[in-house]
């Protein structure tokens, strides 16, 4: 329907065109038939001058030609003028048509190579993090296998060398911190663990941070996506050996694990399933400090714990159970506490044992007969004392000490009234 009309539109403008220049050339034929006609047109030649001299016209013939040169002058100048500014702006049209082709053509180029830059990106981005994946996840594999070393039990021992290794850096006696990382040193499978996990925790940072195709943000995101999925693997008892480890060496290695925030989740409880809480580890974990943990749910927890708070600002080391004991009952020492119940009375003696002054040695009396044998046992935040079926509960304060009594539980107390507690200050170890 529109190249109807344009097509219209051309014909009627040639059609007006054409007239125009038919009513010029009828006018212009006119005028020429009149020169033509003009009187005494003739060219006189008179040979008054020689045979050579020019013939001469009538005045009235060359000024009636003169009249039809500058009519015919006056007339298309101006049209020729037109045109020239009619072709000059047609000129222009065509050019600044062509110009925002030109541009929109250049804007589509531009975008379309923007689009395979960005799919181009896309497609190095997507390969990087393939041929990570695809080290990072062998990489695993071939921890998970040594690991699976680690867990299984050896030929007529049920006992596993994992669990071998931590029960000897975690167990219930004297030893230093340091002492106890000969026993990881001892372990080849462990310290191959160690070295395997080290290795993929660098190989982390280093291809991650150095790679070009991803923005700062992105890289932090991904390195801590892969720390988690690497961390994940670990199970509790790797990963309090794997502090015990660190533990004022390997500062590259303790500093990786720090930015990776691989203790955030590391529970502190003792795996061998002696006691509650794990005491070399609560060493190694106020050594640290909290910057090793973050929003640990267990590093907080311990820090509001009434029983255990005393952890984190003690100057001397503490290894096991009887030493925090000693520590949290030094008051009460060689010292007699009476508790009367149900008609009868009980007395506890906290005393030091002879042989080795950091062990705490706990001592019964009951109704005056002598009962050594007791337990001492820490429960989250309760310090309890065993006699037969019967928990007592001590809470020691600077001033005062409570005591309180329960059946065979361990989280129902009654409190004993003050009056029947007695302590007698110059008591004698059983």
């Amino acid at each position: 329907m529109i190249e109807n009309k344009v097509k219209k539109l051309y014909w009627l403008t040639g059609a007006i065109v054409l007239g125009f220049i038919s009513y010029l050339g009828w006018i212009y034929y006119s005028f020429y038939m009149d020169v033509k006609e003009v009187k005494d047109s003739a060219l006189r030649h008179t040979f008054e001058n020689g045979p050579f001299s020019h013939p001469i016209a009538s005045n009235d013939y060359v000024s009636t030609w003169g009249a039809f040169g500058d009519f015919i002058g006056g007339t298309l100048n101006p049209i020729v003028g037109l045109l020239s500014v009619i072709l000059l702006f047609l000129t222009w049209t065509v050019t600044k048509d062509t110009l925002l082709t030109t541009k929109k053509e250049l804007a589509e180029s531009a975008k379309a190579f923007n689009a395979t830059a960005d799919a181009q990106k896309e497609i190095q981005r997507t390969q990087s993090l393939q041929q990570f994946d695809t080290i990072f996840f062998s990489m695993i594999n071939n921890l998970n296998n040594v690991y699976a070393v680690l867990s299984e039990n050896s030929t007529g021992n049920k006992e596993s060398e994992l669990d071998k290794c931590y029960r000897k850096c975690f167990g219930d006696d004297d030893t230093t911190l340091l002492e106890r990382q000969y026993y990881i040193d001892d372990s080849h499978q462990l310290r191959k663990f160690f070295l395997m996990l080290y290795q993929i925790i660098k190989n982390i940072k280093n291809n991650i941070s150095n790679n070009e195709n991803f923005s700062e943000k992105e890289k932090t995101e991904l390195i801590r996506l892969y720390a988690n999925i690497l961390r994940s693997s670990l199970d509790n008892k790797i990963l309090q050996l794997l502090l015990l480890n660190i533990y004022e060496r390997f500062e590259k290695y303790s500093g990786y694990l720090r930015d990776f925030r691989f203790f955030e989740h590391m529970d502190f409880r003792n795996h061998n399933e002696k006691y509650y809480w794990n005491y070399a580890l609560l060493e190694v974990v106020v050594k640290f400090g909290e910057h090793y943990f973050y929003t640990s749910d267990w590093y907080n927890d311990l820090k509001k714990n009434d029983l255990m708070k005393g952890v984190f600002h003690w100057g001397d080391d503490f290894y096991n159970q009887n030493l925090f004991s000693k520590k949290y009952l030094k008051k009460y020492l060689d010292k007699k506490i009476r508790v009367y119940y149900q008609n009868s009375y009980v007395e506890i003696i906290f005393g030091t044992d002879s042989i080795n002054v950091n062990n705490l040695r706990l001592s019964f009396n009951q109704d005056g007969n002598r009962h050594l044998s007791a337990k001492i046992d820490i429960f989250r935040d309760k310090f309890l004392l065993k006699k037969d079926s019967l928990y007592y509960q001590l809470k020691v304060s600077q001033n005062d000490i409570m005591i309180l009594t329960s059946d065979s539980k361990l989280k129902n107390f009654l409190p004993i009234e003050k009056n029947k507690i007695g302590i007698v200050e110059k008591g004698n170890p059983l």
